[in-house]
């Protein structure tokens, strides 16, 4: 003789096609990017910091940030803050380095030479972990500006 047992059919299936699609969630969720850096660096000497996720200051409070552009920690473009410690530059990532003669970058039309005053507007904001080892090479100490754009003087 032959047994029949009833396991509940349709339900079962519904409840495994449940499980199947909370455990895809918690897949999604574990292997998200959170934790990646969207910041570069571009090759050569001197170097500038990119972000390529964004061109604004992304959570950065709005300002100015003014100052001598120079070469800073690790041979990355730096802003010669009030406080005379240097503020590692963020640019967006059509931001070019100037390679011929003086060091530089190019931003929107513009020259900026190691050297002189400049003005950006952007924010100051600390790098989070990810970022920080991102962009390791230039010794990232308290908060970096992140250049929206050149500023109006």
């Amino acid at each position: 003789m032959h047994s029949r047992i009833r396991t509940g059919g349709r339900s079962n299936f519904l409840r495994a096609g449940a499980l199947l699609a909370a455990a895809q969630i918690t897949l999604c969720a574990c292997s998200s990017s959170e934790g990646a850096s969207s910041l570069s660096l571009t090759s050569g000497t001197p170097r500038a910091v990119v972000d390529g996720q964004s061109a604004d200051a992304q959570g950065a409070p709005a300002g100015e940030g003014e100052g001598e552009l120079l070469v800073g920690p690790g041979g990355c473009f730096a802003l010669d803050g009030d406080d005379g410690a240097p503020a590692l530059l963020v640019f967006p990532e059509a931001t070019q380095v100037l390679t011929d003669g003086w060091p530089g970058l190019a931003l929107a039309d513009e020259q900026y030479l190691v050297g002189n005053d400049v003005l950006f507007s952007g924010g100051y904001r600390k790098l989070d972990s990810a970022e920080r080892e991102a962009v390791s090479a230039c010794q990232p100490q308290g908060e970096a500006f992140f250049v929206q754009a050149p500023a109006e003087k």
